[in-house]
């Protein structure tokens, strides 16, 4: 008899038949993509893979959009409808093109031109670059040295950091301030 395992969210769970894959697969709990071993043989397959598990897949149906009403028709004729290709949401996170590689410019510029604020834009923080660099000249240079201190301090945090502390910080969190 064989035992297949399947591992869901870091749990592994055994079923000793195909017919119990075939129930967790139309209840949803598996999905085409998700990884199945025989313990028996060692052989890894998806559920898309299988001929028996694959029919058990739900079906996605294609959502409809209604077409622009009919020029040359009368009033109160039934609209058409068109099939539209399903796309499936994206489940990556896309950071655009903040990423470590501008913790070094933007520690050095915090460190060297730290009252402008220049280092927030590198980051993309367009408020935060704008409170610094007017802050510092609509002031007459009044406030300019709390901005100095301000941007030493975070080109300083930014350059200590690992990379994945800086991603978690500043690209996921969007921590505006040190």
């Amino acid at each position: 008899m064989a035992i297949y395992t399947v591992t869901l969210d870091g749990v592994a769970y055994e079923a000793d038949t195909i017919d119990t894959l075939e129930q967790w697969t139309a209840e949803g709990r598996l999905t085409a993509d998700t990884v199945i071993t025989d313990t028996g043989t060692g052989i890894k397959f998806t559920v898309a893979e299988h001929p028996q598990l694959r029919t058990r897949l739900p079906q996605r149906v294609a959502p409809t959009v209604p077409l622009p009403p009919n020029l040359g028709g009368g009033y109160g004729q039934a609209q058409q409808q068109r099939p539209q290709a399903y796309t499936p949401p994206s489940q990556s996170y896309n950071a655009g093109t903040l990423t470590a590689a501008n913790k070094l410019p933007a520690g050095i510029c915090g460190i060297i031109l730290n009252c402008l604020g220049v280092h927030k834009f590198i980051l993309g923080y367009t408020t935060e670059g704008l409170i610094m660099l007017f802050g510092s000249l609509l002031t007459c240079g009044a406030a300019l040295p709390i901005f100095a201190i301000i941007g030493f301090i975070e080109g300083i945090i930014y350059l200590t950091k690992s990379d994945e502390e800086f991603i978690e910080t500043y690209v996921k969190r969007k921590k505006g301030w040190f």
